[in-house]
C-alpha cells in the first residue's frame, strides 16, 4: 500500500522540482521494492504508475522502450504457474475471504442496510472485521451515501496531499494518486483502519 503511494509522490515531486531526466533514485528503489513484495495488486498499481509516468509525464522516444520492457515481466508473471494460478483463483473464488468474493459477500450483508450500513462495531455479528476488499467494505459498514461521501472526501484529500491548486500539479496527477489509492484499497481493508 505505502510503497505505491510513496512512488506516486516521489515521481510527482521529482517531476515538479527537476528537469525531467527519468525516475530518480528513490523512485527506482520504490519500484524494485514493490516488485519484491509478491503482491498482485502492488504489481498492478506499480505497472499503472509506470505506464502513466512514461505516457503522460515523461514523454520521450525512449519511453516506448520502457513501456515495452514493463510488459515483458507482466507476461512472464501471467504465464508463470504462480501468476496464472493466482489470477484465476482470485477472480473465480467466491469465498468471503477472497478479494472478489468479498464484494458479493458484502453485497449480501448490505442488502437490508443499504442506506445506513451495518455499522463499524457490528463486525462480531457479521464476521467482517477484516476483509480482503477495502472498497466494498466502506459500503458495507457505512452504507451507500456515507461511502460515496467518503470517496469524494478521499479525492479532495488527494488534491490537498499533492498540492493541487498551487500551479505545480495538474488534475491528471490528482487522478493518478486517487486511482492508485483505490487499487491498493481493493486488496486491503485500509479504508477502515487508522
Amino acid at each position: 500500500v505505502f510503497i505505491n503511494i510513496a512512488l506516486v509522490l516521489s515521481i510527482l515531486k521529482n517531476y515538479s522540482n527537476t528537469s525531467n531526466n527519468g525516475l530518480d533514485k528513490i523512485s527506482k528503489l520504490l519500484v524494485i521494492t514493490s516488485f519484491t513484495t509478491l503482491s498482485t495488486s502492488g504489481y498492478i498499481a506499480t505497472f499503472f504508475i509506470l505506464v502513466y509516468y512514461y505516457t503522460l509525464i515523461n514523454r520521450q522516444v525512449k519511453s516506448l522502450l520502457y513501456i515495452t520492457l514493463l510488459i515483458i515481466p507482466i507476461l512472464i508473471f501471467i504465464n508463470s504457474d504462480f501468476g496464472a494460478e493466482k489470477i484465476i483463483d482470485a477472480s473465480q473464488d467466491e469465498a468471503s475471504y477472497s478479494r472478489f468474493g468479498a464484494i458479493a459477500y458484502h453485497l449480501t450483508l448490505m442488502k437490508d442496510n443499504v442506506f445506513i450500513g451495518v455499522g463499524f462495531h457490528s463486525n462480531s455479528d457479521f464476521g467482517s472485521a477484516v476483509s480482503p476488499n477495502g472498497l466494498s467494505l466502506m459500503f458495507l459498514f457505512w452504507g451507500i451515501p456515507a461511502a460515496i461521501v467518503y470517496y469524494i472526501l478521499l479525492f479532495k484529500s488527494t488534491k490537498v496531499l499533492i498540492g493541487y491548486g498551487n500551479g505545480e500539479v495538474s488534475l491528471k496527477n490528482v487522478w493518478l494518486l486517487y486511482i492508485v489509492l483505490l487499487v491498493v484499497a481493493f486488496s486491503q481493508d485500509i479504508t477502515q483502519r487508522h
